[in-house]
């Protein structure tokens, strides 16, 4: 089954940074500079994984997207995502700890382990996961 990745927020990333590959054969990849919170819904429906370095996901928009199955959070704070709404929905929340995206010097290993925290999720790994 091919998963749908959708980067939400690239432009919060500090710097001109790019997301490596993943390692997964078949995978759709999108990615925004920006997305406002009432278009999440909208660009993420058909998404399986979501990433955001600050976007809001409450309840309802992750309500909003049937096929989501984790939430990749571009950098070490997870308070703009429903962490309960997350976990009550089978969705995992994966970070990447001791990191800012604000930060040029992080911005780079952010982009490296998001990508490393996406496929260990979809080889069936725990990585960073916070929930």
């Amino acid at each position: 089954m091919a998963m749908n990745v959708m980067v939400v927020d690239a432009g919060y990333l500090a710097g001109e940074v790019d997301f490596p590959a993943l390692e997964a054969d078949r995978f759709g990849w999108s990615q925004y500079g920006e997305t406002p919170v009432a278009e999440v819904p909208e660009r993420c429906w058909r998404s399986h994984i979501v990433v955001t370095a600050a976007t809001p996901l409450d309840a309802a928009t992750l309500d909003a997207m049937p096929k989501l199955k984790m939430v990749a959070v571009a950098g070490g704070e997870c308070t703009h995502i429903d962490i309960e709404a997350a976990q009550s929905r089978g969705v995992a929340v994966c970070h990447v700890p001791e990191t800012n995206p604000e930060m040029p010097a992080d911005a780079e290993r952010i982009c490296r382990e998001t990508v490393a925290n996406i496929d260990a999720f979809l080889r069936g790994e725990e990585r960073n996961r916070v929930c």
